[in-house]
């Protein structure tokens, strides 16, 4: 009888082992594909996050254009909206370092410009300053350079004045 329960015993503890190397393994087997996905799922949910911060980084450059975009066309229609007379370019043309300047209007917008400058560094300054100028200016191809005096130049030439369409003080 002892050997009967020994064996017994055997016979249950083999079978519990058994059943549970059973569960463990069916456990395993099923654990193992979802543990597979999850894991899948991680890198690609790594790989997104990553391309958002990319489109987020590229969103904001383009935003930023935009706004500068849109700050440099107010800025393009206030220039012509600008109303425009000859006196107030006579002072502007002063600031950017001419010296008595003549201004004769010869036509819609146009004008020849005279003016004593004290070398062609400081044309080349007024030209330069034709971007910041309050105006759309334009520098036709016309120059005359002549000196009148020493370290004096008189320098003649013609702009254009563009602004928009519908103006009443188009300089017409």
């Amino acid at each position: 009888m002892k050997a009967y329960r020994y064996r017994a015993a055997t016979e249950t503890t083999l079978s519990l082992f058994l059943v549970l190397v059973l569960l463990g393994g069916a456990a395993v087997w099923g654990v193992l594909p979802a543990w597979e996905q999850w894991s899948q799922r991680q890198v690609r949910s790594q790989q997104l996050a990553i391309d958002i911060n990319r489109l987020q980084q590229r969103y904001d450059a383009l935003y930023e254009t935009k706004a500068a975009l849109e700050n440099r066309t107010g800025m393009l229609a206030e220039r012509l909206d600008n109303p425009f007379d000859e006196t107030t370019l006579a002072q502007w043309m002063r600031s950017a370092g001419a010296e008595e300047p003549r201004i004769v209007r010869e036509g819609a917008g146009r004008f020849e410009i005279e003016a004593v400058f004290k070398s062609p560094a400081d044309f080349f300054k007024l030209i330069t300053a034709l971007d910041d100028a309050p105006w759309f200016l334009s520098l036709e191809p016309f120059v005359e350079m002549h000196a009148v005096a020493p370290q004096r130049l008189k320098i003649r030439f013609r702009l254009a004045v563009l602004q928009a369409v519908g103006r009443t003080d188009r300089g017409e």
